[in-house]
Parts: C-alpha cells; sequence; structure tokens
C-alpha cells in the first residue's frame, strides 16, 4: 500500500491542505515517480498530483514549475473527467497570477475560475470558501478593493484555503 500511487497522490494533497509542505513534496514525488515509471503520466489519475506538484511550486515561489504543473493538468482535464481538481486548478492559475503580479492576468484567471465553478455547481464549502479568498486576492491584485471587499464573506474557516484571508 505504500507504494500506491492513488495513496501517495492523495496524501500529498492532504498534507498540502494542512500546510505541510515537506511532506506533500515527498508524497508527491514518491507517486510521480511511481507513475512515470507505469507510464501513466498522461491519465487522469495523475490529475492531483499534477495539482499539488503546481500547488507545492507556487507557494514555494518557483512560478514557471507552478505553472507547468498547471497547465499540464489543465490539458489532460479539459474534458472536465474531475471537477473538484478543474476548481482547485482555477484557483492555483489565479495563485500563479497574483505571485507575479500581473493584474489583468488575475482578472482572465478569475473569469476562468467562474466559469468552472458555474459548471461544477455547488461546491464542498471548502473549496467554495477557497474560490472565494482566490476571487478577492484576483481584485486585489488589480487594484480593486471595492470589489474584493464585496466578495468578502465574514464567515472564518481555517485551514489552508483560508491562510490569504488572514493576512487582511
Amino acid at each position: 500500500m505504500a507504494g500506491s500511487p492513488s495513496l501517495r497522490r492523495d496524501l500529498s494533497l492532504l498534507d498540502v491542505i494542512r500546510g505541510r509542505l515537506p511532506d506533500a513534496a515527498r508524497q508527491a514525488h514518491a507517486a510521480h515517480e511511481v507513475v512515470h515509471r507505469r507510464g501513466w503520466l498522461g491519465e487522469p489519475i495523475v490529475l492531483v498530483l499534477y495539482l499539488v506538484q503546481g500547488l507545492i511550486h507556487l507557494e514555494g515561489g518557483e512560478l514557471d514549475q507552478a505553472d507547468r504543473s498547471i497547465d499540464a493538468d489543465l490539458e489532460i482535464s479539459r474534458d472536465g473527467s474531475d471537477i473538484a481538481c478543474r476548481v482547485a486548478l482555477g484557483i492555483a492559475d489565479i495563485g500563479v497570477t497574483v505571485a507575479r503580479r500581473d493584474p489583468a492576468a488575475a482578472l482572465a484567471a478569475s473569469i476562468r475560475l467562474h466559469i468552472i465553478q458555474e459548471r461544477a455547481g455547488d461546491l464542498p464549502p471548502m473549496l467554495d470558501r477557497w474560490c472565494a479568498i482566490t476571487h478577492i486576492d484576483a481584485q486585489l491584485t488589480a487594484g480593486n478593493p471595492d470589489a474584493a471587499m464585496n466578495l468578502a464573506d465574514p464567515v472564518e474557516f481555517w485551514g489552508y484555503p483560508s491562510a490569504p484571508s488572514r493576512r487582511w
């Protein structure tokens, strides 16, 4: 079971959500090795793995690597095979644009995420909150504090998705 790429992939996502990035990186690396050996790099099974790698790179300030992971995932998932993963990819995409301080790209990515959310329908509360915070970040990056405040929700939700809101 320790060698299972899906278990390691899922554990790495949990580690990212909990803010345990070194643990997430170790799990993701181990899963990537197995997936690579088996020739599964273009398969839907690796969606979460690429997402985790993208988030780890994003949090580490490695924006080019984050872009590559996110782009690979978006290509694999373009048919909407895993909507929750596509939502998280949209979030990560905004994260890269915000980290680069690119207002136009942040707003464009926010619009793309909104479209993904509409197609997804009702999201789990954590994912919904993460989207809201990310849209706020995009508006702030674009110099639209009023729009950001209109999106703000006073309900506090702890964990990785709400970390940016604790900066305010």
